[in-house]
């Protein structure tokens, strides 16, 4: 990755997390959280694979409605492509599986996130929530590699792709 992109990337960073707790390739802050279907999902099940935590104010949201459907519709092609879109709020496993169920997504998983969680990825911060989500994604590693904030929601999935592949042609060069 050249040097210009890591510093912007960071600069990025760093501006979404005063404590400046996320840092560019770096390890991610694990986590252990609780599905939809109350399963546990922890980060380190993921080592091998890229994955975009996306977080989400309220998943009962027409907004985050909208970018449920559209990740679920890139499903077969994150899969391909070795990505693991995890969606997480603060709303409890019930919500999400009724969510889930009404859009009738099968293939997107929403973790109830934790205080901690929230607070190692700077996210009880409320700016990160305000209209917005904000997109943090993982490489095969465990490292972060880059953070979305102008989220949009109907394209999203689009959006993860093309900022791994933007990653990607950045590290190879």
């Amino acid at each position: 990755m050249n040097k210009l992109r890591k510093i912007v990337l960071l600069l990025q960073i760093n501006f979404l997390c005063e404590a400046a707790l996320l840092v560019l390739e770096q390890r991610a802050p694990q986590f252990n959280l609780i599905d939809q279907n109350g399963q546990c999902v922890a980060l380190s099940q993921f080592v091998g694979r890229k994955v975009a935590l996306i977080f989400h104010s309220k998943v009962s949201s027409e907004k985050d409605k909208k970018q449920i459907k559209n990740m679920a519709q890139y499903a077969k092609i994150f899969r391909r492509k070795g990505i693991v879109p995890l969606g997480l709020s603060r709303d409890l496993p019930s919500t999400h599986r009724t969510i889930l169920q009404k859009l009738q997504v099968s293939d997107f998983t929403l973790l109830t996130t934790t205080p901690e969680c929230l607070k190692a990825y700077d996210a009880e911060n409320e700016s990160w929530f305000q209209n917005t989500c904000v997109t943090v994604l993982i490489d095969e590693e465990g490292k972060v590699v880059g953070v979305i904030t102008d989220v949009d929601h109907e394209k999203h999935a689009e959006q993860i792709l093309k900022k791994f592949e933007e990653i990607k042609a950045h590290q190879s060069s």
